[in-house]
């Protein structure tokens, strides 16, 4: 089995159910560390609706709090997550534009090689 993560009738991502399960709990529990909605909804019949610009500011608001810590511990955390969610962001053709320069290229990287991973179903 598997759920398809769709904006409108594109679907963007297609992992098994349970990658997007912990996918989408991981977004669930960021939202509610930084305080911003994810932008996901629920997994309803193995769909679930982005809302892409929500979900781009939501992305955004990671990587900046990402750039301002210096808790080693969560970055760590962050750093799981972030090219998963960067790899949908451009999928659904959207920016970050909190991203640094001294990120930028690093984080892009890692989104690129974990797309070529991320099955679109």
């Amino acid at each position: 089995m598997s759920c398809y993560f769709q904006v409108a009738d594109d679907e963007v991502w297609n992992p098994s159910n349970a990658v997007a399960q912990l996918f989408l709990s991981e977004a669930v529990s960021l939202a509610r560390l930084i305080g911003t909605a994810s932008g996901l909804g629920e997994i309803t019949e193995d769909e679930c609706e982005i809302d892409p610009d929500q979900f781009a500011a939501f992305v955004d608001a990671l990587i900046s709090t990402y750039q301002s810590t210096n808790n080693t511990v969560l970055r760590s955390l962050l750093r799981g997550f972030i090219p998963v969610a960067l790899a949908l962001v451009e999928r659904t053709g959207k920016k970050t534009p909190s991203m640094q320069p001294e990120y930028a290229d690093a984080w892009a990287r890692e989104a690129e090689v974990l797309s070529h991973s991320m099955p679109r179903g």
